[in-house]
């Protein structure tokens, strides 16, 4: 079992990535978090403690005065902080200083992974957002040279730097399941698309491969980001008892990608997968080779 915090000021945005995670997001219904609130989720059926942290001064101060019982055992903590506040950065990284030096008394060296938020795409454009994101970056490493230490910029009206953040970092807590990469890299080649990724239940990636880095960053990342808010209608969907998937082609060029979405099986992991390419016909026989491949390499994942 894997402890996450959730942590950082009050407004910072920590309820807003949550439910715009779980598709539930409301301005209108959005209350500020009180106290500790905790909550189970499962990645591929290993189970994960969450505690999302109120963030005004009197919860702070209780955080760092009850400090065994909620940050003792931690395995990845989730820093947030509101880049378009910079009034507040100084308290935050104040914060985040006292923070730390509770697990460096305890010597617990958790994985650190902050959200450098609410970069929005019209204000992640401007001068003011990239000085912003330079002079947090260089603040945190300055505080954090001890610590394994991430950066994702993050917004809530861009779901999939939300995904890559809660994806890559709470895999890390996985290592066998780079495995999984392994396996789609060998298996797009084979097949000869363009890129394949793997969905868990709360739509984390757990697996993703590209045939080139300029194709996935030009074409099928952006690509893939307008189609989150199908992906998820798919899967509540699926939730009610109902079977649907998804075929859709974009032009590029002089040619179409295809963009396939279907429910798959592999071993005991109900997943997603998603097959990126020119032209894909047998959809069904793909699926039996990726079955195939992955029970060739089941004993990786134990």
């Amino acid at each position: 079992m894997f402890k996450i915090l959730l942590m950082g000021l009050d407004e910072a945005g920590k309820t807003s990535i949550l439910l715009s995670m779980a598709g539930q997001y409301d301005p209108s219904r959005i209350k500020p978090t009180l106290g500790a609130e905790r909550s189970e989720m499962n990645v591929l059926g290993f189970p994960i403690i969450r505690w999302d942290l109120g963030g005004q001064e009197q919860y702070r101060t209780d955080y760092l005065q009850k400090r065994s019982r909620i940050l003792d055992d931690t395995d990845l903590l989730f820093y947030v902080i509101d880049i378009a506040d910079k009034n507040r950065f100084a308290e935050s990284l104040n914060y985040y200083h006292d923070i730390l030096n509770y697990f460096r008394e305890i010597g617990l060296i958790p994985l650190i992974v902050i959200f450098l938020h609410k970069a929005d795409p019209d204000f992640l454009k401007t001068p003011e957002c990239q000085q912003s994101i330079k002079y947090l970056i260089d603040q945190f490493k300055a505080k954090t040279q001890d610590f394994d230490i991430e950066f994702f910029i993050t917004s809530i009206f861009n779901k999939k730097s939300l995904i890559d953040a809660f994806s890559q970092s709470i895999l890390r807590l996985f290592p066998k399941l780079n495995a999984l990469d392994t396996l789609l890299k060998t298996f797009i080649a084979d097949a000869e698309l363009d890129a394949a990724l793997l969905f868990d239940e709360n739509f984390f990636i757990v697996g993703n491969a590209y045939k080139d880095e300029i194709s996935k960053k030009e074409i099928i990342l952006p690509a893939i980001n307008g189609l989150y808010f199908l992906f998820e209608d798919l899967i509540r969907v699926r939730e009610q008892g109902y079977e649907l998937e998804l075929n859709l082609r974009k032009p590029e060029g002089n040619t179409e990608l295809q963009f396939l979405f279907r429910p798959i099986t592999l071993g005991t992991w109900h997943l997603f997968v998603l097959f990126v390419g020119r032209e894909i016909i047998e959809i069904n026989a793909l699926i039996e080779i990726l079955k195939r491949d992955y029970e060739a390499m089941s004993p990786f994942f134990k």
